[in-house]
């Protein structure tokens, strides 16, 4: 099997050439000094007790213990949702080292990308928490504080400051959720001890409500990244720092389903710091403790089970905060001119309005430029993850039992569905992780297990007609319920936000190749023609496309080959992939046979989608990685149904 550039008799014809907006690409040195997606920032204490804080020390480190290396000088890092900056303390040199009681902090930002750091404000009294809001667009306040009796916010410049003080409540630590920006908080007064406990309030310090079943005590709440789940600390008061709390707990925003994560009795030296931080797929937390007498990052797992575990480390100074973890990115970013769209020849773009672009300078090329802010593009979730991990998982579906042989480690044996169901995993729960489901021909009902709480959800949408097109067409994060109709060409879409949606796009030559053609986060409706080869794609930003890329006997396997963000138009058939790259324009690869089925995917979590096939006679995966190189999986027997099947990112 091999690689090579032929040009195939049906070559590309643009019949209706879409209106293409270039979004613009930095240098890929400027991704040098960023943290790899899943990396811990955390800050070290002072390298002699007692000593002052400037010896204090941020660090980064993979959650496999790898390349454990210095950052900067200081404490308490915070890291933005786009991972380019981390906010973070400095001190007086001259002071003793006690952060959470030293008054008067520095606040200070790097770059990542240019490392370049810049003291943008001080706090006027004690610090406890500090977070950015989650918007990336946003235009100011996009950091919140707390200054010891008040809750700020200012801008990533340090001006512009804001503050609320919620009487007669004080001191806080905060965790700003996602998907909308709500703000839990500790607060902890003595002299009004019925309002102590964890609230929430909006971003602008609205609607200020406790949280059931929090008390006084209760501090240092951690939003889940699905949003769904506050973890917290109990201090008892009389403790040492930075080790101020005994034990760790969960709970529903609502007060429901409270939980005891750690079960320890740690001497007063001992015990759990500030700053909780949970992992990218909410198993486990994150935390800078000292248990029987060995300090470290300890990973606490979120199930209530109390199992503890530590992720090594260098030798030195103890961690004392765990600040986050690096987010998984895109470098596919949209930058501003302040309003409207630039459009035209040549350009040689310095600067976006209220950022550099990323500190570098491109050049050439023509460009339509449309306006906005840097953005984190969210990575598209491959239908097949069942752990979590980013890379697609070797499963096979067999009259209603699943296989699959997860790549984060162990498997995945579960029965559900029955024969005739045909199986459509996705992520219809948004908590970053496939869900097992199937869709029953039958009577047109969808069934599907929802990983993050193991409940079954059914959805009646479809018919025995109809063909099961699942994506997320309303860009949430969360897979569509969604069926296509050849008889009539319609497509019946229920949004998880969006609601009902129906389109008419197709025929009943058509198969449905759904994909995020146009980069824009969301799902487009695309059908491929199986009687003349042609795609006709609906971009949900870029309009209609209509290419011709294929024959009458290719199987469309859309992906996003060459990680741009974009789905690919290809095709297989015969062995051969021919794939119109939207960045990297035409490869022909030589992978497969004419039994083979494809099954592409993200297998080795580099953001590109890599060819792979199924040899149902030898029950063989062959996948050939675009980082990994090539890998061979026994998994499966003639009768099973791989999954991905035909066309998944």
């Amino acid at each position: 099997m091999k690689i090579r550039n032929v040009r195939p008799k049906w070559a590309l014809s643009a019949i209706l050439l879409p209106t293409i907006v270039i979004v613009l690409f930095a240098h890929l040195t400027m991704w040098a000094q960023l943290l790899k997606p899943g990396e811990i920032i955390y800050s070290r204490a002072a390298t002699v007790a007692g000593g002052n804080c400037d010896t204090a020390s941020i660090w980064a480190v993979g959650q496999d213990g790898s390349n454990d290396r210095f950052i900067t000088n200081g404490l308490h890092p915070r890291i933005s949702p786009d991972g380019r900056l981390i906010l973070f303390k400095r001190f007086d040199p001259s002071a003793a080292c006690g952060p959470f009681f030293n008054g008067g902090p520095q606040w200070w930002i790097r770059d990542l990308t240019t490392k370049q750091e810049t003291h943008i404000s001080n706090n006027f009294f004690v610090n406890f928490g500090h977070a950015f809001s989650p918007e990336t667009n946003r235009a100011d306040g996009q950091i919140m504080f707390d200054d010891q009796t008040a809750v700020c916010r200012m801008n990533l410049d340090g001006t512009n400051r804001s503050c609320n003080f919620f009487a007669p409540r004080m001191w806080g630590h905060m965790s700003v959720r996602g998907r909308d920006s709500m703000v839990a908080m500790g607060f902890y007064d003595s002299n009004f001890q019925a309002l102590s406990g964890i609230s929430t309030f909006t971003y602008d310090f609205a609607n200020l409500q406790k949280i059931p079943n929090t008390s006084f005590g209760d501090l240092d709440p951690s939003w889940s990244n699905d949003g769904q789940t506050i973890a917290y600390a109990f201090f008892p008061g009389g403790r040492q720092e930075p080790y101020f709390f005994t034990n760790l707990f969960k709970i529903n925003p609502d007060g429901s389903n409270k939980t005891q994560l750690t079960f320890l009795n740690p001497p007063q030296a001992e015990g759990f710091s500030y700053s909780l931080v949970w992992t990218l797929d909410n198993s486990t937390i994150l935390n800078a403790a000292k248990i029987d007498g060995v300090a470290g990052i300890y990973k606490i797992a979120a199930n209530g089970s109390g199992i503890l575990g530590t992720i090594p480390i260098t030798p030195g100074a103890a961690p004392e905060w765990v600040g986050g973890i690096a987010p998984a990115y895109s470098e596919q970013q949209v930058a501003s001119f302040g309003g409207g769209v630039t459009s035209g020849g040549n350009y040689t773009l310095v600067d976006t309005v209220g950022q550099a672009f990323a500190g570098q300078t491109s050049n050439g090329g023509t460009y339509n430029l449309q306006s906005g802010f840097w953005t984190n593009v969210a990575p598209v979730q491959s239908r097949s993850d069942f752990d979590g991990d980013g890379k697609t998982d070797v499963t096979v579906y067999k009259d209603g039992s699943w296989y699959s042989l997860k790549s984060g480690g162990g498997l995945l044996i579960q029965q559900f569905g029955q024969a005739g169901d045909v199986p459509v995993p996705g992520d219809y729960d948004g908590d970053g992780k496939a869900d097992v489901a199937v869709y029953r021909p039958s009577n047109g009902v969808w069934f599907i297990v929802r990983s993050s709480d193991s409940t079954v959800q059914t959805a009646e949408w479809g018919s025995s007609t109809a063909i099961p097109a699942a994506a997320d067409f309303d860009g949430d994060g969360k897979t569509d319920v969604a069926v296509f109709g050849p008889d009539s060409g319609l497509w019946f879409i229920l949004g998880s936000t969006s609601g009902v949606r129906v389109a008419q796009w197709g025929n009943s030559t058509s198969v449905p190749v759904p994909g995020d053609y146009d980069g824009d986060g969301k799902d487009d409706v695309a059908v491929f023609d199986t009687s003349s080869g042609l795609w006709y794609i609906f971009g949900s930003t870029a309009g209609t496309q209509v290419y011709q890329w294929g024959s009458s006997t290719a199987t469309p396997v859309p992906g996003d080959y060459d990680g741009d963000g974009k789905a690919d138009v290809a095709v297989y058939g015969d062995g051969l992939w021919y794939v119109l790259g939207s960045t990297a324009g035409f490869k022909v690869i030589e992978w497969g046979s004419s039994s083979a089925i494809p099954v592409p995917g993200d297998y080795d979590g580099d953001g590109k989608t890599d060819v792979a096939v199924f040899g149902p006679d030898s029950g063989l995966w062959y996948i050939l990685g675009t980082t990994s190189g090539v890998r061979v999986a026994q998994w499966g027997s003639p009768t099973a149904i791989p999954i991905p099947p035909r066309s998944a990112p």
